[in-house]
């Protein structure tokens, strides 16, 4: 009857936190967003979200790896200063002596698996742990930028503010020159963002919004601003 083992590899096998490693190669700020994804992790295992699974948060720090250039390379070399628990590799040897069919199942990159697995005689095909290929999401992510570069701009078209709907948004473009010193006493400048707040009825003043306050402007002069307003 063949004996089978399985072990986890952070904590039993290697003391090394791997991720938390690598995400201090990235600055003095990674290790900090590393336990806070971290504690999140915990928070969410105890609560028992459904269709969560230990690790998965580890798909979180992937952004920050590629943001900041880190490649598989690095992992690998963050993984080879891996030391390993004193004794497991004595324990790994008796078992296989003794024809234990033995396993490491872990959330750690294959990177890191593989290498610790190398370092105590256990062969790739009996290691289940997290794949990476941040190669793979680089060439990806490439792709998606070039194709949103690509999408046509949002076209702009000139309004005078008097025309403006309710909650259309634009850049003041143009004010008529007799009325710019009278307009600009109100706040209201070429290159301006303004927001269409209020229209009110029978030739009533319109209220725009700048910089979070709200300006109420007569119809008249209102005519006499012309803004780019996206289409």
């Amino acid at each position: 009857m063949r004996k089978t083992i399985f072990f986890d590899l952070e904590g039993p096998l290697s003391p090394q936190d791997n991720a938390y490693e690598v995400m201090k190669g990235i600055g003095e700020k990674g290790a900090s967003i590393f336990e806070v994804i971290s504690k999140y992790d915990d928070i969410i295992s105890i609560e028992g979200r459904e269709g969560y699974e230990p690790g998965d948060t580890l798909a979180l720090i992937v952004p920050f790896l590629l943001l900041h250039g880190i490649t598989e390379t690095d992992i690998k070399a963050v993984s080879e200063r891996a030391k390993i628990v004193e004794g497991a590799k004595e324990l790994v040897g008796l078992l296989q002596a003794e024809n234990w069919d033995i396993y490491i199942i872990s959330t750690s990159y294959e990177y890191h698996a593989y290498n610790v697995g190398r370092k105590l005689g256990i062969e790739p095909g009996r290691i289940i742990c997290t794949n990476l290929s941040l190669k793979l999401l680089r060439k990806v992510l490439s792709k998606m930028l070039r194709r949103k570069k690509a999408l046509p701009k949002k076209r702009k078209m000139e309004k005078k503010l008097s025309e403006m709907e309710f909650d259309e948004e634009g850049t003041v473009k143009e004010i008529a020159e007799d009325f710019r010193e009278q307009i600009a006493g109100m706040g209201i400048r070429v290159g301006k963002k303004v927001r269409m707040a209020t229209r009110q009825p029978i030739k009533g003043p319109v209220v725009i919004e700048m910089a979070r306050a709200n300006t109420s402007v007569g119809l008249g002069l209102a005519d006499k601003v012309i803004v780019d307003v996206e289409g």
